[in-house]
């Protein structure tokens, strides 16, 4: 039975592709490999704050680079940011976030550069 359970967490490892990169991973020149690896990383990333047992941040990469929607959380499982990727660079709205769960200012970004939507409005 024990065996059963171990062939089974093991698939589910392996096959669903889910890593916490800052543990799983090596940043070469930008590019994400799983340590061990000389392939760039394709698949989901979740990693969990220790102390919290909250998720930290999740989202995917394609090819070693950050794609699609990120989300990175607070201690307290509150969003801190909604960030969107193409090709590992910031690019769309990038949504962040006050302790009360708002968004408490959004930017949009083109290659890695921000700028913040409407300066002038206060989200509070």
């Amino acid at each position: 039975m024990i065996f059963i359970i171990l062939i089974s967490a093991s698939y589910f490892i392996f096959h669903t592709k889910t890593i916490c990169d800052d543990v799983d991973g090596v940043m070469q020149k930008g590019i994400l490999y799983l340590k061990g690896s000389t392939k760039p990383y394709t698949g989901k990333s979740l990693c969990i704050w220790d102390t919290a047992n909250v998720t930290w941040y999740k989202g995917k990469y394609q090819d070693g680079l950050k794609e699609g929607l990120w989300i990175f959380y607070n201690k307290n499982s509150t969003k801190k940011s909604e960030t969107n990727y193409s090709a590992g660079k910031m690019n769309g709205l990038r949504k962040v976030y006050n302790s009360q769960n708002q968004i408490a200012y959004t930017l949009n970004c083109i290659n890695n550069k921000c700028e913040r939507v409407n300066p002038d409005i206060d989200y509070k």
